[in-house]
């Protein structure tokens, strides 16, 4: 069973069905930043009030989908013909929600202890072959204390 929501989870929610960036959220309701609203909407009740709210409006997961498959095939008119190209911006936007729908990015942050038994922490992009090759090399530089 869910809780209530607060007045600031309700003014949140309202202001992100309404397309308010997470920034503006945030000032709307009260909240210290744009991913403490994120967080917040991300979790517990407040998640649950989001879907809700969203499927009253009619957005579920085809909708969703099929509004990602038209901004993938988005083009737009040239002048001074109108002619119609595709609008490759739009369609790499698209296709980054796509991804972040579809859970196809790798994870951006890898913990791992380094040589002197501390965190060592790789902040950027890897691929699973990359951040394996690092654990060996960390393995490596271990043995050798």
């Amino acid at each position: 069973m869910s809780r209530a929501l607060t007045p600031r989870q309700r003014k949140a929610i309202k202001a992100r069905l309404e397309g308010k960036s997470e920034r503006k959220t945030a000032v709307i309701a009260g909240y210290s930043s744009g991913p403490a609203v994120h967080r917040m909407i991300a979790n517990g009740s407040a998640s649950e009030a989001m879907q809700a709210a969203l499927k009253r409006k009619g957005i579920d997961d085809d909708a969703i989908a099929a509004t990602v498959e038209r901004v993938l095939g988005a083009e737009k008119a040239v002048p001074p013909n109108s002619i119609m190209v595709p609008d490759y911006r739009t369609q790499a936007v698209g296709a980054d929600i796509a991804l972040k729908i579809g859970g196809g990015y790798a994870p951006t942050k890898a913990e791992l202890s380094g040589p002197n038994g501390k965190p060592l922490v790789l902040a950027k992009p890897m691929s699973i072959h990359d951040l394996a090759a690092a654990a060996v090399e960390v393995s490596k530089a271990t043995a050798r204390k």
